[in-house]
């Protein structure tokens, strides 16, 4: 999901940069601000995709074929401990990919959320106090 993530930042980035250069040509930092609205548009397209739904309708497919696999195999389990114990040490093997998965797929829904607030609010601010910042580091530059 790293792509996701990249794809978000440079997108921030980009219109930010953008929203910072037509204020410095025009001299008018309005320009910035709304940056900031076009900011709160891509969290809103990143909310409005719903990717962390997605993650969900993967991890449905997933669980439907480690159920297929486990089913097969708990069939296929021949009697005697010898024999037995070889599709054991699968079914093991298979239940602890699940719980990996399980645990992937949670943290990669927490990033998502992460994700989409993080935007939200970066865009949210440089929208409403885009003005107050850029005369903040006017000051500072100035002294």
């Amino acid at each position: 999901m790293r792509g996701i993530e990249c794809k978000v930042a440079v997108a921030v980035l980009l219109l930010l940069i953008f929203g910072t250069i037509l204020s410095l040509v025009s001299q008018d930092w309005q320009y910035f601000e709304r940056s900031g609205s076009l900011v709160v548009l891509v969290g809103i397209g990143i909310a409005w995709r719903d990717i962390v739904s997605l993650a969900g309708n993967i991890e449905k497919l997933y669980e439907g074929d480690i159920e297929k696999q486990l089913t097969q195999l708990k069939m296929a389990r021949p009697k005697g401990i010898v024999a037995g114990s070889v599709y054991d040490s699968q079914i093991n093997e298979i239940d602890a990919d699940r719980a990996e998965f399980k645990k992937v797929i949670s943290l990669l829904r927490k990033r998502i959320r992460t994700i989409e607030a993080m935007v939200l609010c970066i865009g949210t601010i440089v929208w409403g106090y885009g003005m107050p910042f850029v005369n903040f580091i006017k000051y500072i530059f100035r002294s």
